[in-house]
Formats: C-alpha cells, structure tokens, sequence
C-alpha cells in the first residue's frame, strides 16, 4: 500500500516520523511525499498546548477529506493527540481508523492489516502510567533526504510538572535510552553524513537519573564525542536548574560542544 506520514510538532515527533517511516519501509509499504495519492495517511500529532491541539485537528479534518475525494483508505492519527484524548477523538471525528498512543505505533502496520480484514476501528492507546518506550528506542531512524544534521533523542516523558504543558500527563514518567544504544545511533547517523547532532528529549539535564545504572548528561556527552568524525553536538531542551557545574565546564573545554543550550 502507498502511505503518507504528515509530521506536526517539535523536533522529538520528527524523530517518531522518521522512525515510522522506517518501520513502514521494512513492511513494504510505497512512501509518498505528499498525502494526495496515498491509501494510507498517518498523521503524527502535537497536543501540549491548545493551539496544537487545534492546529492537529484541523489538519485531521483536512486530510480526512482525503478518503472522499482522493484515494485515502485509512486514516491514522498518532502520538500526542491520541495519547491525551482517547476514544473522545474516535467519537468526535469518525473519519479516523487507527488511533496509536505515543509508544505503540511499532504496532501500526499489523493494526493496518487487522482493519483491512475487519474494517473497524482500532485503539492502540495505553494509559499513560503503562507506557513503555523500549519498542520505539529499537527502531532506527529513516532520513528522506542527506541531512547536515539529526536529532538524537535521549529519553521520553518528563518528571516536570511545568504549569503550562501537558507532557508529564500525555507522555509519562521519564524514560531515559542507554548510553550504548545511544551511541551506536550517532555513529550510524555520522556514518550517513549528519556531521551535527542535536541531543533531545523533555529535559536532557535529567538525563539517566531513573537508568538502574546511574548516569547524566556530561558521561553521555562525554561518550558521544568519541565518535571520530562527529562534527559538533548541539544541547535542546535543558532546564537550568539541573545544568551543572561540570556540564558548564565541559561546553567550555570541548569545541566540538555549541556554546548554546534551549531552556524551554
């Protein structure tokens, strides 16, 4: 089947979108650029604010429009949206087939032959206290294009509670990825030609503290800039209250590590 995947959001859901691309390319599936000659259109969601709310439902009823005027069997709605809203989405926008939460769309193209034989719709949504990203983290990442850059996500969730985002609710506790897998990820993505690493997640600076074994952020960074032909790491997403003195000190030392942090 030919499909679609339309990305909304941070750099994180590119992240999952380039991931499912993957998986769907492993499955067979024909990839399109664009959504209009698609039998399958996925749309990868944003919902931790309210104008992401609006902007992923729009767009839903956008592309849902699709399955009259066009070629679109089946209409996917992943990541954040689902994961905070549920079955009330299924209810209010009755075009959708397939709903998949933030850690189960490994599961997508088995879900896909399962409505081609039944034709009803499925719920692939997890309470959010039941996520579990190792699935995800297993799936490589499948760039369209050479990129002079890529993201490199870290960990899911967030222990946060910051009054303004939904993130804690919608995604979970923090999860955070092995260092070994980590870095056998950059390596993959600098022997593909990213010579810039853009190191992601909810809050890097918490990096490793729920890992069984112990680490942080300046040990991970210290490990990724072993990688010979790595041209610099750029740090998103650090909050201040967890940038240490010893992750000062090494953005100071390492040129190869950009004078520059994101704080949300």
């Amino acid at each position: 089947m030919r499909a679609a995947v339309v990305n909304l959001g941070c750099p994180k859901n590119e992240v999952d979108s380039e991931k499912l691309v993957h998986l769907l390319l492993a499955e067979g599936f024909e990839l399109l650029a664009e959504p209009e000659e698609a039998e399958v259109i996925i749309v990868n969601t944003c919902a931790f604010i309210q104008p992401a709310v609006e902007e992923a439902i729009d767009t839903i009823l956008n592309l849902a429009e699709y399955k009259k005027s066009a070629k679109c069997q089946i209409l996917t709605v992943s990541g954040c949206l689902p994961q905070r809203y549920g079955t009330t989405l299924l209810k209010e926008i009755p075009e959708i087939d397939i709903l998949v939460g933030a850690d189960t769309f490994p599961q997508l193209p088995a879900a896909i032959k399962e409505f081609n034989k039944n034709l009803r719709p499925l719920n692939l949504v997890r309470q959010t206290s039941d996520l579990d990203y190792r699935d995800t983290l297993l799936l490589p990442q499948s760039v369209s294009a050479p990129h002079a850059f890529s993201y490199l996500k870290i960990a899911e969730g967030c222990d946060n509670r910051c009054s303004y985002c939904m993130i804690p609710a919608i995604k979970g506790k923090q999860q955070s990825f092995s260092p070994t897998t980590l870095l056998t990820q950059t390596r993959k993505m600098v022997a593909d030609g990213s010579r810039e690493i853009n190191v992601i997640a909810q809050d890097i600076t918490a990096y490793g503290r729920d890992l069984r074994e112990k680490t942080s952020l300046c040990e991970l960074l210290t490990e990724l800039l072993q990688v010979p032909e790595l041209g610099r790491l750029r740090l998103l997403y650090a909050y201040p209250h967890r940038v240490s003195d010893n992750l000062v000190k090494l953005i100071a030392s390492e040129s190869r590590l950009c004078n520059y942090l994101d704080i949300p």
